[in-house]
């Protein structure tokens, strides 16, 4: 694994942790309403954000290396 690899894990593998620790506190609270429609369209587009940056960024790491 090259630095490269590392930084993406580091990246995506602690801020994901945190990222998915902070929507959970979100919805804990009540900030974030599972049951509203809007609420949950924010979530999904957040979620599928997350793993768009981290799919993308890793197909640029394998394309340059």
């Amino acid at each position: 694994m090259t630095g490269n690899w590392l930084c993406w894990l580091y990246q995506y593998g602690l801020g994901g942790l945190l990222f998915l620790g902070i929507l959970g506190s979100a919805v804990q609270t009540r900030a974030l309403r599972l049951d509203s429609p809007s609420d949950r369209r924010l979530l999904i587009i957040l979620l599928i954000g997350f793993f768009a940056f981290l799919t993308i960024h890793g197909l640029w790491i394998a394309a340059v290396q």
